[in-house]
């Protein structure tokens, strides 16, 4: 199965780094490196959900990501 970038829609091809959410939803390495942010040292956030992962005690509201490699 080939994984598409939610956001620039390229392939992301077998080796390739990528975003994972985990529900489906594939962020390339460039647009993950773009649009998210590291909320410790394996998981990740929109930017602009950043401030949100502060208030959201038990995250349910937020798409968190892993880097896959």
């Amino acid at each position: 199965m080939v994984k598409v970038c939610y956001e620039c829609n390229c392939d992301i091809k077998p080796g390739d780094a990528y975003y994972d959410d985990g529900l489906g939803t594939y962020l390339c390495q460039e647009c993950g490196d773009d649009n998210l942010i590291s909320i410790d040292s394996k998981h990740y956030v929109y930017r602009e959900d950043y401030r949100d992962y502060y208030l959201d005690d038990e995250y349910s509201d937020l798409q968190v990501f892993e880097y896959e490699y």
